[in-house]
């Protein structure tokens, strides 16, 4: 089976479009695993400072707790020392 010039000529003319279809293909998919990939590292950098600051929230409610506790301590030292004859 031979094709002529002109049948040869759209074969490759079609083969250039779907390369180029395929490259334009390619490269959208890359750019959303790009963007995918970024978002992801982003939420881990979140996820991070957001444990950080929890982490620091609950260090200072401790402390606090530990000051209004000896404050409580004192204050019932105080009353105790003042009824003493």
């Amino acid at each position: 089976m031979t094709t002529s010039p002109d049948d040869q000529q759209e074969l490759e003319k079609e083969i250039e479009q779907t390369r180029e279809q395929l490259g334009e293909t390619v490269e959208a998919l890359t750019a959303k695993v790009a963007v995918k990939a970024r978002a992801q590292q982003k939420l881990g950098q979140l996820t991070a400072r957001l444990k950080g600051k929890a982490t620091e929230a609950t260090r200072q409610l401790r402390l606090q707790d530990r000051a209004n506790q000896a404050k409580q301590q004192a204050t019932q030292a105080g009353q105790q020392i003042k009824k003493r004859p």
